[in-house]
């Protein structure tokens, strides 16, 4: 359904106007401020309704506007009165082919717009951000700032856990071990324990030869002290005979009153010699018995037992213990590696979520009314193609926009584009040939003040129509 005629009067800075569209390129042009933006909105409002109007619709000096759209198969009018408080009143009436009218017109109406307020030229000049939010209000379902917000901060996370992956890695394989390292520790303790008990056994061997190195001292003492006891009893002899011969020599010089000292002496001498060799004698059979005794205890004792090498268990300890620190280095860059393997699993969930959205973000953007091939929805912006919309030829943003306006609009099939003074011969010729292509009626505003093209307004009138310029032509 097209716009077959339009009809305005006194709507904003339109006088009176009507317009019966030539073909699907509409162009509505004059120079600035003569109302060629008012036909256009004329346009929407009578279809979207009050919350479409102008807070002023009602053109300067009247009290009543109207706007009435002959679309075939409807007629669409929408009158508007000026109130005293500066404001307005506005009803709307719609009727059929047969000239019956619809009881809920603007509920009918919302049947059939479209996004007929979708400017495609306005959206190839838009900014990223803007084309985005422009689109993706057709894409229902989808709250593309909380996935943009989750996917964010998955990545900012992903990013985290990969740097902390990438750490343990490095540490893992800074970690150098030695080949043939077992998995497991030896256990040091046993060996130590095993140590103990040799350096025990060892100095009691220790001990015990000394103590027999002592007894044989002992006993070649007792040797010694059975050797010389015959000549000390002989010397011991000669000097107390010495010592006597000398006292009786002094006592017998001393006359007579000595003898009897003299006698003393002698006896005395004789019982200190008999001590002495008895003692000696005694002494001499206890050394005797003694080495009797050791010689009966070492023949009992036996031969010492071998040492343990001492050294030999050393070496195993040492051994060990740099076993023991490549197993620790081996544990260690396991744990690195483990702690690497974990961040890793959790990045790749992290990017499964993405992807997830991002699929599901595809999926809903699939099943959208705009059915534009190339058109996608990237990271807050628009794709075409697979490149930024604004990085394609002004050809090819035009072409895409035009079509999602025409997309948009499956029913009433009118799109409207302000500014199209900005779109050169070439751009005009191709929303020309799109409108055809896909039978949709282009409204299109131009500032041209040569007459030569489209419906020329001028201080809110249609000063020439396009069949008058055919003619004149």
């Amino acid at each position: 359904m097209k716009i077959l005629k339009l009809s305005v009067d006194n709507f904003m800075k339109l006088s009176a106007v009507e317009i019966t569209p030539q073909g699907n390129l509409v162009q509505i042009c004059g120079r600035n401020a003569q109302g060629k933006t008012s036909v256009l909105n004329a346009i929407w409002v009578a279809l979207a309704g009050k919350d479409a109007c102008p807070k002023v619709p009602v053109r300067k000096g009247a009290e009543e506007a109207r706007i009435q759209l002959d679309c075939g198969e409807l007629v669409i009018t929408r009158h508007f009165r000026a109130t005293e408080d500066g404001g307005y009143t506005t009803s709307i009436a719609v009727e059929n082919a047969d000239g019956a009218r619809f009881p809920s017109p603007q509920k009918m109406l919302d049947t059939l717009l479209g996004a007929l307020s979708f400017d495609p030229l306005a959206f190839s000049r838009m900014k990223p951000k803007e084309q985005f939010d422009q689109l993706r209000q057709f894409v229902p379902g989808v709250d593309f700032e909380a996935l943009e917000r989750q996917n964010r901060g998955d990545f900012e996370r992903r990013t985290e856990v990969n740097r902390f992956a990438k750490q343990e890695r490095a540490a893992a394989q800074a970690i150098t071990v030695p080949d043939g390292t077992p998995e497991t520790l030896i256990d040091e303790s046993e060996l130590l324990g095993e140590l103990t008990r040799a350096s025990d056994h060892n100095a009691d061997i220790a001990r015990r030869r000394a103590n027999r190195e002592q007894v044989r001292e002992t006993m070649e003492t007792a040797r010694q002290v059975i050797q010389r006891t015959p000549a000390e009893i002989v010397e011991a002899t000669k000097r107390a005979r010495a010592i006597r011969d000398r006292e009786v020599t002094r006592l017998k010089q001393q006359i007579e009153q000595l003898r009897q000292q003299i006698t003393t002496v002698e006896r005395e001498c004789d019982e200190e010699i008999a001590r002495q060799t008895e003692q000696l004698t005694t002494q001499a059979e206890a050394a005797e018995r003694s080495i009797s005794e050791i010689q009966e205890k070492l023949a009992a004792a036996g031969e010492l037992p071998k040492e343990i090498d001492v050294q030999a268990l050393q070496a195993k300890i040492q051994a060990a213990r740099a076993t023991n620190a490549a197993v620790a280095k081996l544990l260690e860059r396991r744990k690195h590696e483990k702690a690497a393997e974990q961040l890793e699993h959790q990045a790749d969930e992290l990017t499964a979520k993405m992807e997830a959205r991002n699929a599901d973000k595809r999926a809903a953007i699939a099943a959208a009314q705009i059915p534009v091939p190339g058109i996608e929805f990237g990271e807050g912006l628009v794709l075409l193609n697979g490149v930024p919309f604004e990085q394609a030829s002004d050809a090819e943003q035009l072409r895409a926009s035009v079509a999602i306006a025409m997309a948009l609009n499956p029913k009433l099939r009118v799109i409207r584009i302000r500014d199209g003074s900005l779109l050169d011969e070439d751009a005009m010729r191709l929303v020309g040939e799109m409108a055809d292509a896909h039978d949709m009626q282009v409204w299109v505003e131009r500032v041209d003040s040569s007459g030569k093209i489209g419906f020329v307004l001028e201080d809110g009138h249609v000063r020439k129509a396009e069949a008058e310029q055919e003619v004149a032509a």
